[in-house]
């Protein structure tokens, strides 16, 4: 029978894990290191369907997953240097089966009696790009792939969130090393919705290290009482 104290620790690191796999490393979103312009990094919502985040002239990025290993080849809208504009300057490809992703997931939606609304910005990671997807199938395809398991996402809502690739309109640019990406939302009939895989990092996140915390303490308790 483990001690009292054991316990206790047992219990405690499990509220430590809790609350760091709730709230997660996203407040602060592990993996960002700047943002520039309208964007708030914030943690994983509940929801990101239409009216979820009308929270004033912000876009927002979240880290949705970590430490992902695909299964398969993910096919993504843009996989390299340069600007998206219109649809034939996307630069569809892989990301390859077996590879350690991150994914986040820039989101904007329009304040509820506006009309539209135009903001722009940017985001660095200290990892490299590997792919963005931006168009509403591939989207949807992704959703149970990467997306967060808390967050409720408008998949196959016959409403548009991907991008809209017209001159004027939406448009993106992802930079030269691959570790930024410059976006402009013109946001008027729905949400607009960017996911972006990133190479995992090769350190666990909070959230994660807090879990393996919690593992390591229940595993010393069951060997003291072997």
């Amino acid at each position: 029978m483990p001690s009292r104290t054991l316990r206790l620790a047992v219990a405690a690191a499990a509220i430590v894990a809790v609350r760091a796999f709730v709230a997660g490393p996203s407040i602060l979103p592990a993996g960002i290191v700047g943002t520039t312009g309208n964007v708030q990094q914030i943690a994983a919502p509940f929801s990101v369907l239409e009216g979820a985040l009308e929270r004033g002239a912000w876009s927002y990025i979240f880290q949705e997953n970590s430490q992902v290993m695909l299964t398969g080849n993910l096919k993504v809208d843009v996989n390299s240097p340069g600007a998206v504009h219109v649809p034939a300057d996307r630069r569809i490809g892989f990301v390859s089966a077996e590879t350690n992703v991150d994914s986040y997931l820039l989101h904007q939606d329009r304040p509820d009696g506006s009309p539209y609304m135009i903001l722009r910005g940017s985001i660095t990671f200290d990892t490299p790009i590997l792919g963005v997807i931006l168009t509403n199938r591939k989207l949807n395809k992704s959703d149970n792939a990467i997306g967060g398991i808390a967050t409720s996402y408008p998949t196959n809502i016959e409403r548009p969130r991907g991008l809209e690739l017209k001159i004027g309109h939406d448009r993106i640019r992802i930079s030269d090393d691959m570790m930024t990406l410059h976006y402009k939302f013109r946001t008027f009939s729905s949400v607009d919705q960017v996911r972006i895989l990133v190479q995992a990092a090769s350190v666990p996140t909070p959230g994660t290290a807090a879990l393996l915390g919690v593992a390591s303490v229940m595993t010393v308790g069951r060997r003291r009482r072997a």
